[in-house]
């Protein structure tokens, strides 16, 4: 592990960081510095832009992926090397939004007709009409039903 990369992932620690987190910055660290074959400490401003925008456009990278790099970045320029100023002024991205599927009432009873095992018919059913995410109806329980509402 080189020096620099040490340094970094020192501070990331006492920062309180995630080893994970760690192991990632420090990968971005390494591939700015495979990319120009030089230590990131030797790179300016124009050079991250450019190496930015090789991972943007060549290896077309997600937004959430981008915003980790550009998170490392500054990471490595601000917290390691002491650099404040330029490197600040990265764009971080605008996030992806993703909308759920809605599926109409036709859909939903031709999906349900093709279960064939009562209990897992009863539970889809039961997850559909209640509006229930698949999380929250893992989560029910028989204790979770209101007995005294049934005998009304």
């Amino acid at each position: 592990m080189s020096e620099l990369r040490e340094r970094m992932v020192q501070d990331m620690t006492m920062r309180g960081l995630k080893a994970g987190t760690r192991h990632a910055c420090g990968n971005q660290g390494r591939a700015l510095a495979a990319y120009w074959q030089s230590p990131p400490d030797q790179r300016g401003v124009q050079e991250i832009r450019a190496w930015l925008l090789y991972r943007i456009e060549t290896r077309q990278v997600a937004q959430s992926t981008w915003r980790g790099h550009v998170a490392a970045l500054r990471c490595l320029y601000e917290r390691t090397l002491g650099r404040a100023g330029p490197v600040l002024v990265l764009p971080r991205g605008t996030r992806e939004r993703m909308l759920p599927v809605v599926r109409s009432g036709e859909e939903v009873w031709a999906l349900l007709d093709r279960v064939r095992r009562p209990t897992a018919r009863m539970s889809l059913t039961l997850r559909d009409t209640c509006g229930l995410r698949v999380s929250e109806a893992r989560r029910l329980r028989v204790e979770d039903r209101d007995s005294q509402l049934m005998n009304r």
